[in-house]
């Protein structure tokens, strides 16, 4: 079992498309409280509640529906985040993380 690969399907890249970017473990340090993300950029998935959602919302639509909603007024996912910072920003430490619904 290879963790990194996992973490690495999981936000939708390979290995090639990592290719030239340098990968950091998070270690700490005392500044930090020891979980390593000091001075990190945070990549996010953002769900904008508007008029369109609040009403699916009322409605009791399903979280399917919201999220199929949300991408067609623009929402991008995690992966798309990742993705788009890669070819934005050549040569970017990546720390990457297992991406996860919450």
């Amino acid at each position: 079992w290879d963790p990194e690969r996992v973490k690495l399907r999981a936000l939708g890249l390979t290995r090639e498309m990592i290719e030239g970017h340098t990968i950091y473990k998070a270690v700490g340090c005392k500044e930090c409280r020891h979980e390593g993300y000091r001075g990190r950029k945070g990549i996010f998935e953002m769900f904008t509640v508007n008029d369109v959602i609040r009403d699916m919302i009322f409605e009791m639509k399903t979280a399917s529906e919201l999220r199929i909603q949300a991408r067609e007024l623009g929402m991008r996912t995690l992966r798309e985040q990742v993705q788009s910072m890669l070819h934005r920003e050549p040569g970017t430490a990546l720390r990457v993380p297992l991406a996860r619904s919450t």
